[in-house]
């Protein structure tokens, strides 16, 4: 098992799904994966279907399907960072730092300044 963490990849899930379906344990699912364990209880939890909706044919939707969990964790990362997406804040922070202020420093002024916002609405 790797020092670093990685997020799962499509053909890691695909992995999962198939050894769910030919009923593996989790245990050996985790050791074919290289994985611990409890990353990939996190996952079947995560993405596990439960829903009374059925299809065309009348079969639910029950189980883990790997596409479907691919995409929902795709939709949980974030695309770019906070400070990417605003200009205007890029530059208050960047003048911040360039003025001798410490991140920790411009991070606690940026949430007094923001919970005082809140406060006046």
């Amino acid at each position: 098992m790797g020092s670093h963490y990685s997020h799962l990849d499509l053909s890691e899930r695909r992995l999962i799904e198939a050894g769910l379906i030919a009923g593996l344990s989790v245990a050996a699912l985790a050791s074919t994966l290289g994985r611990h364990r409890s990353t990939v209880y996190r996952e079947i939890a995560r993405h596990f279907y439960h829903t009374a909706e059925r299809d065309r044919w009348g079969h639910g939707y029950h189980g883990y399907y790997c596409v479907a969990a691919h995409r929902a964790a795709g939709r949980r990362r974030h695309g770019c960072a906070k400070l990417a997406r605003n200009p205007a804040l890029l530059a208050h922070v960047l003048s911040k730092l360039r003025s001798g202020w410490s991140p920790e420093q411009i991070a606690v002024r940026l949430k007094m300044l923001d919970s005082a916002s809140h406060d006046n609405l």
